[in-house]
């Protein structure tokens, strides 16, 4: 009698012991998972100014990688660079609020005039 009664001790510590096991590993199983849904929430950008042989351009990075590279002025007719670091780095802010905003990242002719960006000085050097 006392061996069925220490065999069922036995079989009740392995089962206890392999329900702690499947606790923990579901708990790591749902803090990894958590951890990779909110590495999803949260992207590093970056813009970043350079001089080109046209002039100044930018670049958006997002978390360090390339992600629009614009070494001339959009929607403008030619290649030429913006004239000055502020002018590539105002429409490069409004390129990145579309994309935050989820729109396509295009700029148009009246964005370029509500910045400052005076086209016509840039067709006549």
């Amino acid at each position: 009698m006392s061996t069925t009664k220490a065999g069922s001790q036995k079989w009740v510590t392995v089962a206890l012991l392999i329900a702690i096991a499947g606790i923990l590993a579901g708990g790591y199983w749902l803090r990894r998972k958590w951890e990779r849904e909110r590495e999803k929430d949260y992207t590093f950008v970056e813009i970043r100014t350079f001089q080109g042989p046209l002039g100044w351009g930018y670049d958006i990075l997002q978390d360090k990688k390339l992600y629009i590279h614009q070494d001339i002025i959009p929607v403008f007719p030619g290649r030429h660079g913006f004239r000055t670091k502020e002018e590539a780095l105002t429409i490069g802010k409004k390129v990145l609020e579309k994309i935050r905003r989820q729109q396509l990242p295009d700029i148009t002719s009246e964005e370029l005039k509500e910045a400052g960006i005076d086209t016509i000085k840039i067709s006549n050097p």
